[in-house]
């Protein structure tokens, strides 16, 4: 009589995970942002250590941002770059990629403008003008002030006293003729105003009635 082999049943239990590593984006700093301010991104995976990223702005990869930095750095030079940004991470060994972050919505401000006024204008010689610089938003401002050019700083002197949101210009002379600006500046967010339209100051050299 033959033995019969025993026969052996190997079951294989196949188990597919559904479920890929997940982005998520986080942005510093928080909230409102301000053109001339710098705005970071960062894509964060919490598998895995080797990941190269990759960002988009409104569905668009964004040019020559795939690399394995996971923090995005955006210069804000323009209301333009509002928009959703979102990252994804990729790399060689399985799981080959991850899932891509929820949309993160920028949104970019312009900042506080300055409004310069002055008093009286134009100006006889001698006589004491009033430059006010005015903010209509927060009240910690110091302020700058420009002469000639938006990059001219005015000194003060004898003559030139900054006082708060004031420069007083004492015994006019000829001299103080020209295109005046002024900028607000603070420690918090948003540290600056935009510059002011440039104010002119005429010099008057005739002598007699007023206008």
């Amino acid at each position: 009589m033959r033995n019969k082999c025993p026969t052996v049943v190997v079951a294989l239990i196949i188990v597919v995970s559904t479920d890929l590593p997940t982005a998520s984006v986080s942005v510093s700093p928080h909230g409102l942002l301000y053109s001339g301010e710098t705005v970071t991104l960062q894509c964060d995976i919490s598998v895995y250590t080797d990941w190269t990223y990759r960002w988009y702005q409104n569905n668009q990869t964004l040019p020559t941002q795939t690399s394995k930095t996971v923090r995005h750095i955006i210069p804000i030079i323009k209301t333009g770059q509002t928009g959703l940004y979102r990252c994804e991470g990729m790399r060689t060994e399985r799981p080959q990629r991850s899932e891509p972050s929820n949309d993160l919505s920028i949104s970019v401000s312009a900042l506080p403008k300055a409004t310069l006024l002055v008093k009286p204008n134009p100006v006889y010689p001698g006589e004491t003008v009033t430059l006010t610089c005015s903010v209509g938003s927060y009240s910690d401002w110091r302020y700058k002030w420009y002469k000639d050019s938006n990059d001219t700083v005015v000194s003060q002197s004898d003559r030139h006293t900054v006082t708060g949101d004031t420069l007083t210009i004492s015994r006019a002379a000829e001299s103080d003729q020209g295109l005046y600006w002024c900028q607000g500046e603070r420690d918090s967010r948003p540290k600056s105003t935009s510059i002011s339209q440039p104010v002119s100051i005429i010099h008057c050299l005739c002598t007699g009635s007023t206008f």
